[in-house]
């Protein structure tokens, strides 16, 4: 768990206003956490995926397959 002070909300609004689109504040508060902490974010989220690479470190995994 990781305490969302000054800086990681700043972060959060950067990257918010960096994305083409506005994510959630939940997920802008997630990827400003882990670059606050130099960690990758690992996800299926398209609103992650929306952020600049340049900003937050991130794997996309693929779609399970169903069946």
């Amino acid at each position: 768990m990781i305490a969302v002070d000054e800086a990681i909300a700043w972060a959060a609004f950067q990257i918010g206003c960096r994305t083409s689109k506005r994510p959630p504040l939940v997920d802008a508060l997630i990827a400003a956490a882990a670059q606050g902490r130099g960690g990758c974010l690992v996800h299926r989220d398209g609103h992650l995926a929306a952020m600049p690479l340049d900003l937050v470190e991130q794997i996309q995994l693929p779609e399970p397959v169903s069946g």
